[in-house]
Parts: C-alpha cells; structure tokens; sequence
C-alpha cells in the first residue's frame, strides 16, 4: 500500500509542478467561469429585479396581473413600479434602469372573457442586457395568462355543455353574469364554511432565501467538470507516454508488483482530480461567497464525479495505441461531453434523444448533482445520480481492464 501512495503522490506533485498543467487545470475554468458569468449581463444573485408595469386594461385580469406582480409574496424577488406613461416605461428599460416592462393592452380582459375569445397579447419590453431578469418576469407572466386562459376556457366549455343540456339560456351573452353570481355565491359559501380547499401563503426559511440564483454558482462547478474531463483524459494518456519513453518498463522492473503501479497510477490520476475540483470550488466559494450547501454531499460528488470521469480516461489510455491518438480522442471525447452535457447552453435547448444520450458522461450527472446541490437537495436527493456515477465507474474500469494489462506487459 505504502507504494502505491508513494507512486500515486509523486504524479500529483510533478502534475502541479508544471506550469502549462497550472494554467489548464485552474486559471482555465476560473477564468471562463468570470467570462460567462459577466456575458450573463445580471446581478450576483436574482432578487429586487426592477420591474415596470403599464396597465392599459380598466377589466379585472388586467388588474389582477398587476396585483400579482406587487404582491408580498413576490417582493423579494421583484421591484414592481407601476406607470401611466408606455414611452417613460419603455425608457426606463432602455436606460437600464429596470430589467422589463410589462405592458398590458386595453382589451386584454374583454378580448380574452368574451364568448369567443380573441386574441390579446401582454408585452415583455426585455433588457437585452438583463436577460435572466426578464426571462424570470416573463415566466410569472406567462403563468399569470395561461391560467387565466385555462380557467376561462374551462369554465366556457362547463357553461357550453349546460346550455345543451338546459340548464342555461342558449346565449352567451347571458353567461358572463351568471358566472360572476355563481362566483359570488361560492365565495360566500366557502368563507361561511372553511372550505377545505384554500390558499396559504408560506414564508421559505432563510437557508432557502439563501439560495436564490447566481450564475457563478452554476458556472463555478461547470466549468470545473469540463475542464476535469481533459485533466482525467490525459491522465490516462501518462500509461502511454511513460510506456513508450521506457519510464513505465523501468518502474517495472523494480520490485514492485504490476498491480501496486497501476492502482499508484490511477490513484494518482484521482488524487489530481480531486485537487483540481476542491480548489476550484474553494477559491470560488471564498471570492464569491457562495455556498455549496451540506459539505459532506459536496464532497461524495466530486469523489464520484472523478472516478467516472477517471473511468473513461482509463477506457481511452487501454485501447489507444500512441499518445498522440490518445489525445486526439480525449480531446473529442471532452469536447463532446461538455456541448451535450449543458456546459455552455442548457441541455434542455437539445433534441430528447441527445440530451438523454449525454447521460453516458459524467459531465451530465455531475451538473444535475451540482445542481440538486444549489437547489437545497439532500443526500436521499443526490442518491440516485451517485448511484448512476458508481455504476459507470465500475462498467468502464471493468471494460479498461483487459486493455491496461496489455499496456503493463507490453
């Protein structure tokens, strides 16, 4: 054992005594975590986004959505100014002071509670810069009108089939006013009564208020996978290299069993991931003041991020037969891993059947686990994505087998 830790503790020390390895392994991703971090045009964190509403509609949705976006339950994260005037809003937003404005035509209620609907459509003024801001405005938004939609249609669809059967005048017209009685009475029933089903609303405690978005929280991790993957690569390429410049025959011929230097080898190339991801991770979270969430599930997944990500190093360092190859298909291999795993656009931008597809790499796993991480997840939550990372490291290692011991005895 002793001389598998010496073998695997030399590889660590002469990885990081080379500069060129320096400047792949922590400035890299550093400095491309700063980058898209900065492309983002946001804030550290998404809260008090500034917000401008222009409600043109005098009918009760119009009304409603400006309710929704002042109300307290959305005070944290939005900054909701309330305007006349469409060009100062507009203006507003182009001088980046607010990060959308909200315009809501005046025939949004009739058009849309009519008998047969028309179509009326809210603006998102966005900032261009501001794009995680306004895509979040425009999700409240989007919710806001589609359950208006849905409500409405529905309730159409209830009083159409009535009006067959009927129980209703035959004339549309006519429905609006009994629906806004009925309305009236179920309200009134509900509150004599305490009708089982009623809204709540539930303040987060301050660990989840905590983990409000950063992009630097995501990016910080991302970019640590991607750049782990080349590390695990050519860590892997080292068997072919220190074989053909005759360092791996002579370690050999020592007294030292072939078993002892291939674990000191891939212990070594773990121990260097390892490395990698703890001081990336470290210096992000101390610069930035970002929190990882329970240290202990932040430490088992970049345990087991590296040895998959080791375990496909291992696959390319057995069957590749010069180190040139090795690292041509390394190289292809990360590179393919980090555009289909979400490194650089969200997986969901892909086709199903690709953004499944990149589950084969640990890059896709290791961001979901990241992301369960941000999201407040527990260890029951990181389970099943450490269970999927185990089995992969064990498939490829076993598949890597029958091509090392070649490389041993060669």
């Amino acid at each position: 054992m002793r001389k598998v830790l010496t073998i695997a503790l030399y590889d660590l020390v002469m990885t990081f005594r080379h500069p060129v390895a320096l400047i792949f392994m922590l400035a890299l991703p550093f400095a491309l975590t700063l980058i898209m971090a900065a492309a983002f045009g946001d804030s550290h964190t998404l809260a008090d986004i500034p917000v401008v509403v222009v409600n043109h509609d005098e009918g009760p949705l119009g009304q409603a959505l400006v309710q929704v976006l002042q109300s307290e339950g959305l005070a944290d994260l939005l900054d909701t100014t309330v305007m006349t005037d469409e060009a100062a809003a507009r203006g507003r937003v182009d001088a980046d002071q607010a990060a959308a404005a909200v315009i809501i035509p005046a025939d949004f209620s009739a058009a849309i509670m009519r008998a047969n609907p028309a179509p009326s459509a809210v603006e998102i003024y966005a900032n261009p810069s501001r794009p995680i801001s306004a895509g979040a405005v425009r999700g409240i938004v989007s919710n806001v009108v589609d359950s208006a939609n849905v409500s409405i249609v529905g309730g159409q669809v209830v009083f159409a089939s009535l009006a067959r059967a009927g129980a209703l005048p035959t004339n549309p017209s006519d429905w609006q006013a009994l629906a806004r009685e009925w309305g009236a009475r179920a309200a009134a029933i509900a509150r004599e009564n305490n009708a089982a089903a009623q809204v709540h609303l539930v303040a987060l405690d301050e660990r989840k208020k905590a983990l409000s978005f950063s992009p630097v929280a995501y990016l910080a991790p991302s970019m640590a996978i991607f750049t782990l993957m080349f590390t695990m690569t050519a860590g892997g390429r080292v068997f072919l290299q220190e074989r053909q410049q005759g360092t791996l025959p002579r370690l050999l011929s020592t007294p030292t069993r072939p078993l002892h230097v291939l674990l000191g080898k891939i212990v070594g190339i773990w121990l260097t991931g390892w490395a990698q991801l703890a001081i990336l991770l470290v210096s992000t979270a101390l610069l930035f003041r970002l929190s990882w969430g329970n240290p202990l599930a932040v430490v088992l997944v970049c345990v087991f991020v590296v040895l998959a990500a080791s375990g496909w190093g291992m696959i390319i360092a057995a069957y590749s037969r010069t180190p040139g190859q090795a690292n041509a298909i390394g190289t292809a291999i990360s590179l393919v891993f980090g555009m289909s795993a979400g490194h650089f656009f969200p997986r969901e931008n892909l086709p199903r059947w690709l953004a499944e597809a990149s589950r084969i790499s640990p890059n896709a796993w290791g961001l979901d686990a990241f992301q369960t991480l941000l999201e407040g997840g527990t260890l029951r939550d990181l389970t099943p994505i450490l269970l999927a990372l185990a089995v992969m490291t064990v498939v490829l290692y076993a598949v890597s087998a029958l091509g090392l011991r070649r490389q041993l005895s060669g």
